[in-house]
This record gives C-alpha cells, sequence and structure tokens, in this order.
C-alpha cells in the first residue's frame, strides 16, 4: 500500500530532475552555439543564466571561462575578471586562462595581482614574450603612478549638456588658460 502511494511521488521527482538536467544541457547548447558564431553578449547571458545549475565541476569551469572570454571581448572587464577567477578556482585545465585573467587583472587597474599571474603564466611558458610585456606595462604603469603630474584633469559640468552641443574646442590665449567651444545653446555667452 505504502509502495503505491510513493511511486507517484518518486516517477514526479524523477520527472522533475531530468527536466532540470535538460534545461541545463539545453542553455549550455545554445551558449555554445552562440560562442561559435561569435555573438559574445548573447552567449556570455547564456553562460550566466546555467552558470549556477552546472554541478560538474569540469564543466562549470569551462563555462566560466567562456562567459570570461566573453565579457572580455564585448568590453566589461570587470565581470571577465570574475569570471576568470571563478575558472581558476574551478581548476580550469587550459593555462591560457592565466595571461587573460592577467590582462583583464591590468585592464582594471589590480597591477600587483596582475603581474602575480602573469608570473605564473611565465612560469608555464617561459620564452612568452605577451607575459613578459604584460609585466613590463604594470611596472611602468606603477612608476608611471607614483610621479607627480603635470595637468589637474577634472570634470566639468557646465561644458555637458543633454539639449545642447558643445564641439570644436579652441585655445583662446597662448598660456591656454581660456577654451572657446563652438555651441547650440540659447544662450551661448557663459563667460570663463
Amino acid at each position: 500500500m505504502k509502495i503505491k502511494l510513493l511511486l507517484p511521488v518518486f516517477l514526479c521527482f524523477a520527472l522533475l530532475l531530468s527536466f532540470a538536467s535538460c534545461g541545463v544541457n539545453a542553455g549550455l547548447a545554445k551558449g555554445n552555439k552562440r560562442f561559435e558564431l561569435g555573438e559574445y553578449n548573447a552567449a556570455a547571458n547564456s553562460y550566466r543564466r546555467v552558470y549556477a545549475r552546472v554541478k560538474n565541476r569540469a564543466q562549470k569551469a569551462q563555462v566560466a571561462y567562456r562567459m570570461g572570454f566573453c565579457y572580455q571581448k564585448t568590453g566589461v572587464p570587470m565581470r571577465a575578471m570574475q569570471a576568470y577567477n571563478n575558472a581558476i578556482r574551478q581548476n580550469y585545465p587550459n593555462d591560457t586562462v592565466y595571461i587573460l585573467y592577467a590582462n583583464v587583472l591590468r585592464q582594471n587597474g589590480r597591477f600587483s595581482e596582475a603581474i602575480t599571474y602573469y608570473e605564473r603564466y611565465l612560469d608555464l611558458h617561459p620564452n612568452s614574450y605577451i607575459a613578459r610585456d604584460g609585466i613590463a606595462s604594470c611596472e611602468q604603469v606603477s612608476a608611471w603612478k607614483a610621479l607627480p603630474q603635470k595637468y589637474d584633469v577634472r570634470a566639468t559640468t557646465f561644458v555637458t549638456s543633454r539639449r545642447s552641443s558643445e564641439f570644436s574646442p579652441l585655445y583662446g590665449d597662448k598660456e591656454g588658460a581660456t577654451i572657446y567651444f563652438t555651441s547650440s545653446r540659447d544662450n551661448s555667452n557663459t563667460g570663463g
């Protein structure tokens, strides 16, 4: 009697479990297809939706790597950094993840961390000029940041406007203390 009652419950549970795994595989297939076609933004979205549901560690590392690659290709280095970090944590087998992770770390201004991953890649590939150039550029930027700046660059609010446009800047004097802009504003005499 109890078996007859538990059988439908067990069947429903097995059916739900099989649908859940089909959803993961379908999402991965969709992401892989878009990745192969070069639709990196759509592929990244597919991978992001399916990443948390992937249970296999090797598969999860592959998804994280491809997600990082997609984000890097679409110009979102912060998300690429997180995805590559996840791929490294999941022990992604291809060592190119180290150089790609170092590149996005450098893009995000984390130069000391980038040097660490460039060196890790350089240990595996001693003749890599990309890793050597990456280390040199990180060290160069750190040296530049230590130097005092000749100019103080700040954002300004009087130049930018939503309803009008300002363009074609021109120095008004030899010292560069005055700048004139061509403007489409109604009150074009703003002074300076």
